[in-house]
């Protein structure tokens, strides 16, 4: 959560350059949707994987763990065929990211009835807190253009550094 959130947050915020770097401006005239729903899944693919399918293995309950991936993959083949032929490439990326969420719900209803307890320590809500104002300073830079001049990776290089230091500073 420590880096997963901060990074989420951060890309969903600076999407249009990143996605104009790493995959040029053809792929703009598309639109960011794909971009924020595939982040979304994958955030969730990392909640499930590294907090509640701890659950099931501290648990020593890790028999589930491949019944919850063969469920999900079967989901996953489900709406790929439902979703894909209306929607394309969004009803892909939604199809992982509806997957995504039920596998995480499957993992946490085993674990919680297998009698793991999750804590949440204090350190998630400053994570939350300082990911939020990170994501509004951000925004509000990008917002009134304050460093458009730059070329394009100094440009993300100098808002990845913002980012950064105002998530230590809270």
């Amino acid at each position: 959560m420590f880096i997963t959130l901060p990074a989420l947050i951060g890309f969903c915020v600076l999407a249009k350059p990143i996605t104009e770097l790493l995959l040029g401006d053809e792929y703009l005239a598309h639109g960011l949707t794909i971009i924020y729903i595939l982040c979304a899944a994958v955030f969730i693919q990392n909640l499930k994987g590294h907090y509640i399918i701890h659950g099931l293995q501290f648990s020593l309950n890790t028999k589930y763990i491949p019944r919850i991936s063969l469920i999900s993959l079967l989901i996953n083949l489900i709406l790929l065929i439902l979703l894909m032929p209306e929607y394309g490439l969004e009803g892909a990326a939604l199809s992982f990211l509806i997957t995504s969420f039920i596998s995480l719900l499957m993992g946490l209803y085993i674990s919680l009835k297998q009698g793991y307890k999750f804590v949440v320590s204090t350190q998630v809500y400053k994570i939350v807190f300082s990911s939020i104002c990170m994501a509004f300073v951000l925004n509000e830079m990008q917002f009134y253009n304050f460093i458009s001049s730059f070329n394009l990776v100094l440009y993300l290089g100098l808002y990845v550094v913002i980012g950064i230091f105002f998530f230590y500073l809270l």
